[in-house]
């Protein structure tokens, strides 16, 4: 109960996985559900629900659109 879980996912495309995931670490009492990923498909919109502050979409955006990795 309480604390806060990371997690970790290749790539975000609708979000669907890292919200159910996230909606069973809040029902069992994590306080704190943060996401990070690798890659980001078309819909961010749906990961900042999950991920908050911690996920820095628009540097990942940017260096997708730029091809600067």
């Amino acid at each position: 109960r309480g604390g806060m879980i990371l997690l970790v996912d290749d790539i975000i495309t609708t979000g669907a996985t890292l919200l159910a995931c996230a909606d069973i670490l809040r029902q069992v009492g994590v306080q704190d559900v943060r996401a990070i990923t690798w890659a980001v498909g078309y819909n961010v919109k749906l990961m900042e629900k999950v991920a908050g502050s911690w996920f820095y979409y628009e540097k990942a955006k940017e260096k997708s659109i730029n091809k600067k990795y």
